[in-house]
């Protein structure tokens, strides 16, 4: 079961996402960056910083969720970061 703790993060997290892509869409349509490729970068982006320290949400979401230590599931995503 998630604590609150886990949840208030992910909410926190997902929220300042949202509000940042609003802002920074504006800003990328103004000067002239395609829809589709500002969404594709961001996206990339925002998987990196989700799988990486020190904020690493969705390892540290599903470290507490599978009860596994935080650098044992840091390890396996070596690849991802690789290929990202």
């Amino acid at each position: 079961m998630l604590s609150a703790s886990y949840l208030r993060q992910a909410a926190i997290g997902y929220s300042q996402t949202n509000l940042m892509v609003l802002h920074l869409a504006a800003i990328a349509h103004s000067i002239g960056v395609d829809p589709v490729h500002f969404a594709v970068i961001f996206l990339f982006g925002g998987s990196i910083g989700f799988i990486r320290p020190p904020y690493g949400l969705d390892l540290s979401v599903a470290s507490g969720v599978i009860e596994a230590p935080y650098f044992k599931l840091l390890r396996y995503t070596v690849p991802y970061l690789i290929a990202l």
